[in-house]
């Protein structure tokens, strides 16, 4: 960076070293050039050492025309870099006495010329944008020899940083893994070791801001109608994981398990589905067409309110399917007969395969003797609500629609690490006084490693005011982004899916050995716009944009170059179905 730098210089002859401090690295000259790193317009300040007599400073540009510098008497230089430039100290210890020389030294200028761009600008119907998580860097190589460059990518948000290291012969190159929708500032250090011990980090920074998040919907024409459907008889509430290596089956591995919430109420809760092909990245098609398995899963249709104490549900919401120690757990909210709204999980009875939750000879989960205790389906409660005697979260009334993040990217094998976290979203209790303006708030749990703990601050929950349906997706390490509606329907007001604005908004994390803390997140306030187009590159309107719900975000072949979303969608009459859109500018 630009500042001051130091040197002090001994004569040659009678005094021996050469000492230079600060950014420019300490070094031992006697009777040598050294060549060292100097930033264009740094003010360099070159002391001389124990010394009789009189002092000049002189300068050259070639080591054989010295000059003096006017002025520089003193056993201080300050000089103002500019071009590449010799120095040294002619000392006279009194008149008629021969002159000594110290160590010459060349600062060599570095003006990297920093430039940071937009990379793939592309323009579909009337919207022309770039790559949302990419910005390519470029400068000038210094004359001085370089071992390697360091780059530096701070972000405005929560002033986090990508750091690349690069080969002293690149000039350029693509900065990667970036927020959508966000400015960066860039810096270059250019290093003159490998340990980058002795480095010039010239104060010139340039700045770029990536993209927002463009989404092309699937399908023909520029309205719902025209969408194509993922699975034939999809509703809502959408979910997929994809089998790895550790697949039960070969037929398995590649392909992607969905689950949704079906139209046909007999079957009503959490149906699941095969992607017909492993899917290929670049290949839409191979990644959003399913076909369902009728008579499996999870469904409400057999809850019988006459039934005193029934465990069997008067509704199940959003599931998670989660492949974890042999098995796939499968987290669900549902509604019991008291009317209140818990997440549960139930362990699948065919291993990883996960489309069997009944130990039962039925394979589907549906009558009161499936889901009492004891039964073909019994299950077990995550979250609790501040009603329940066991493992109560206070002024907690209703807990629902939620996501578990953890590093699909690795595995979507999870491992069942402590502080694996859950968005899930509740209301707060009418008599709590948490400060939530808005109807939908969504919490924060971590996982201890045999059970999830909502998070508090103090009485009242931690919470996400006006977020809705939140949906998380691994970019890898310890970083995450958080998809969700805006929904700002004011806390006491009536909700209506298919009314409320509720645009779709995106917010980054970037926890710290693997956790990530609700602190971590940026926040409603600091989130980004995202913007969808139809098939024929018409965007959508903010009320259209709102009938986006129950989503699914994914990279279904790992590859962050080629993201999926499933979504419920409809145009606001017509009965939902679940269509899929692409991230054009990932």
């Amino acid at each position: 960076m630009k500042g001051r730098n130091t040197m002090n210089a001994n004569v040659y002859g009678r005094f021996f070293g050469c000492v230079l401090v600060g950014l420019l690295a300490v070094c031992s000259l006697r009777s040598q050039i050294r060549t060292q790193a100097v930033c264009t317009g740094d003010t360099v300040v070159i002391t001389l050492g124990s010394y009789k007599g009189t002092v000049k400073w002189q300068q050259a540009s070639n080591l054989t025309s010295w000059t003096d510098i006017a002025g520089a008497n003193a056993a201080t230089l300050r000089a103002v870099m500019g071009a590449n430039t010799y120095y040294r100290a002619a000392v006279q210890e009194a008149t008629g006495c021969p002159t000594f020389y110290s160590d010459t030294t060349l600062l060599s200028a570095w003006n990297p010329a920093l430039a940071v761009n937009n990379v793939k600008t592309q323009t579909v119907g009337t919207s022309s944008f770039s790559s949302s998580s990419k910005l390519v860097v470029s400068w000038k190589a210094p004359a001085f020899a370089v071992s390697k460059y360091e780059i530096t990518a701070t972000e405005s948000v929560k002033n986090t940083s990508v750091v690349i290291t690069l080969a002293s012969s690149k000039t350029s190159d693509t900065l990667k893994g970036l927020k959508s929708g966000t400015n960066y500032k860039v810096s270059i250090k250019a290093c003159t070791d490998d340990g980058c011990k002795t480095a010039a980090v010239c104060g010139a920074t340039s700045s770029g801001s990536t993209s927002q998040e463009y989404w092309q919907l699937q399908g023909t024409g520029n309205t719902v109608a025209g969408l194509k459907k993922v699975v034939a008889d999809g509703n809502t509430l959408n979910y997929a994981f994809v089998y790895g290596s550790w697949a039960p089956h070969d037929s398995l591995k590649g392909r992607i398990r969905y689950y949704y919430n079906p139209l046909a109420f007999g079957e009503k809760g959490t149906k699941s589905a095969l992607s017909n092909a492993v899917p290929r990245t670049g290949d839409i098609a191979s990644a959003i067409t399913f076909t369902g398995l009728t008579g499996y899963g999870l469904t409400y249709s057999g809850y019988d309110s006459t039934v005193a104490g029934t465990r069997a549900f008067r509704y199940i919401g959003q599931a998670q399917a989660v492949p974890y120690q042999g098995k796939v757990r499968m987290y669900f909210e549902a509604q019991t007969a008291d009317n209140r709204t818990r997440i549960h999980f139930i362990d699948s009875k065919d291993g990883l395969t996960g489309i069997d939750y009944n130990a039962g000879t039925s394979t589907l989960c549906k009558t009161t003797d499936d889901f009492k205790i004891g039964g073909g389906c019994d299950y077990t409660t995550a979250l609790s609500v501040g009603t329940d005697a066991t493992n109560t979260n206070p002024n907690i009334s209703d807990i629902r629609q939620f996501k578990i993040g953890y590093p699909t990217l690795d595995s979507w094998l999870w491992n069942g690490a402590a502080g694996t976290f859950m968005t899930p979203t509740f209301d707060v209790a009418k008599t709590a006084d948490c400060g939530n303006k808005y109807s939908f708030t969504t919490g924060y749990a971590l996982w201890d490693g045999s059970a999830w703990k909502l998070q508090y601050n103090g009485s009242c929950p931690k919470f996400f005011d006006g977020v809705q349906a939140p949906c998380v997706v691994h970019l890898g390490g310890s970083r995450y982004k958080f998809y969700f509606n805006y929904n700002q329907v004011l806390k006491g007001q009536t909700m209506n899916p298919q009314r409320d604005t509720k645009p779709m908004r995106v917010m980054y994390a970037e926890g710290t050995s693997g956790v990530v803390q609700f602190e971590d997140w940026e926040g409603v306030e600091k989130s980004r716009d995202m913007v969808y187009l139809f098939p024929d590159g018409t965007a959508l309107t903010e009320l259209q944009e709102s009938k986006l719900d129950d989503y699914h975000f994914f990279a279904p072949t790992g590859d962050m170059e080629f993201q999926v979303q499933y979504s419920n969608i409809s145009d606001g009459t017509s009965i939902p179905f679940v269509a899929a859109a692409v991230l054009l500018n990932p």
